[in-house]
């Protein structure tokens, strides 16, 4: 997939802050119905420990990401339940390994793992979500960046 800027991620996030009551079920109808597996997969977070809060700022995010590819004129396929399996057993094993450190070492190879990605922008944008939003429990910020980060990951891989 091509590399997804600032700029888009910022246009989806002014989208996204200019929908109302009117505008916003639409645009969520949107997203399900072009990645209706991404949709299932994020709202499954709630299996994983965080509240119903953190697991709406997660779809929203979520949604967020994908209307970046949708105005950076990304052809993404319908994403599978099984690419994002994949892309989720391949993040598991270095996700564990951060949570398993001290903070100083997650925020660290946290930041290392931004800079190598190949759609870092997308993954500085996960990580400020899950740490700087203030609803969010310090104890659900990796699943809410893990969860992120798979679908930056299964979207990437699809399109590559």
């Amino acid at each position: 997939m091509k590399f997804i800027s600032a700029e888009f991620i910022d246009k989806s996030l002014e989208v996204a802050n200019e929908l109302n009551d009117e505008t916003l079920i639409p645009f969520i109808d949107e997203f399900t119905k072009s990645q209706p597996e991404i949709a299932a997969y994020l709202l499954s977070a709630i299996e994983d420990g965080i509240t119903e809060d953190e697991n709406e700022i997660l779809f929203i995010n979520g949604i967020i990401v994908w209307y970046a590819t949708v105005l950076a004129d990304v052809k993404l396929p319908k994403i599978s339940m099984e690419a994002i399996m994949k892309a989720d057993e391949e993040n598991e094993e270095a996700l564990d390994a951060l949570a398993g450190d001290g903070e100083e070492d997650v925020v660290f190879d946290l930041n290392e793992i931004i800079e190598k990605h190949p759609q870092s922008e997308l993954l500085d944008f996960a990580a400020s979500v899950a740490i700087e939003d203030e609803d969010i429990d310090p104890e659900a910020e990796v699943v809410i960046f893990s969860f992120l980060k798979v679908i930056v990951d299964a979207m990437h891989q699809a399109v590559e």
